[in-house]
């Protein structure tokens, strides 16, 4: 199961959201792709696992945009999970 799940977090596609081929665009501002980071590093100095994604993208077509791959995490507890919560696609 864990190997399919893996498999359909690779088969997203990332990019320009007017192109019928992505299923995911850039979050909306630079403050929502600042969260994103931080929320990606609160969940890795909590002791959650990513056990894929959590990163921003920047090079090639996504440095012209807030691009941010969606991620997969596992936590111990719920304090690994975070106390903020969000709606990010973290």
């Amino acid at each position: 199961m864990i190997e399919r799940l893996e498999r359909q977090i690779d088969a997203i596609r990332i990019g320009d959201p007017c192109r019928r081929e992505h299923w995911l665009g850039p979050v909306v501002n630079e403050l929502a792709y600042a969260n994103y980071a931080r929320y990606a590093d609160e969940l890795r100095v909590g002791g959650a696992r990513l056990i894929k994604g959590g990163r921003q993208l920047r090079e090639g077509t996504f440095a012209r945009g807030y691009y941010v791959e969606p991620c997969w995490r596992r936590c111990h507890s719920p304090i690994a999970c975070g106390s903020t919560r969000c709606s990010c696609p973290c």
